[in-house]
């Protein structure tokens, strides 16, 4: 999932454009498993007859047809130097939640990953702004009254990556292969 959502930067987000696509997998106990994911596709307003929700349930079928998790679990979105708090993150999110309530944002920010260390985190929404959003009030004084400041809008929550067995031996064996002088390419991103 890691990787197309930075595969799917890669092709389509370059210069200030943000991407966004939907977090597909199912609930483990008490943890979110997320195991698959698509891209919404970047259109223009030529393409005033795309519909979006159309899309993404022609997409989910799709994907269940062949035997994939096919359950809505979030969404994820880029984002520059971790500035992404809008109000149309707040509604979308607010209506992934309120819907499934297990509901994450993954944050993707491609600047601080091409620093040297992945920026990847998972947020919810706390359960005093979905109050706040059901009531659709986000005036100073709903919020000062709510007692909601920016620190307490958001929970983490925290990622555990995971690779198949597959993947784990593939590494490996890419790593017997290649060369010492090799052995920074392989810490690129794009291998």
């Amino acid at each position: 999932v890691v990787l197309k959502i930075i595969k799917h930067y890669q092709e389509e987000g370059q210069g200030n454009e943000v991407v966004q696509g939907v977090l597909l997998g199912l609930v483990v106990d008490d943890r979110l498993e997320i195991t698959n994911c698509f891209p919404f596709p970047q259109h223009t307003e030529d393409d005033a007859d795309f519909d979006e929700v159309q899309y993404q349930m022609e997409m989910m079928r799709s994907l269940r047809h062949v035997n994939i998790d096919h359950l809505h679990v979030g969404w994820y979105q880029s984002t520059y130097y971790g500035s992404f708090v809008t109000r149309a993150l707040l509604d979308s999110q607010f209506s992934y939640q309120h819907a499934i309530e297990e509901s994450v944002v993954l944050i993707y920010d491609p600047i601080k990953t091409a620093q040297g260390s992945l920026s990847l985190k998972a947020y919810r929404l706390t359960p005093k702004l979905m109050e706040v959003c059901k009531e659709k009030d986000f005036s100073p004084e709903a919020l000062k009254k709510a007692n909601i400041a920016y620190e307490n809008m958001f929970e983490e929550v925290p990622i555990v990556i995971k690779n198949s067995y597959l993947i784990n031996v593939m590494l490996w064996e890419l790593e017997k292969k290649s060369a010492v002088a090799d052995r920074h390419e392989l810490l690129s991103l794009a291998s």
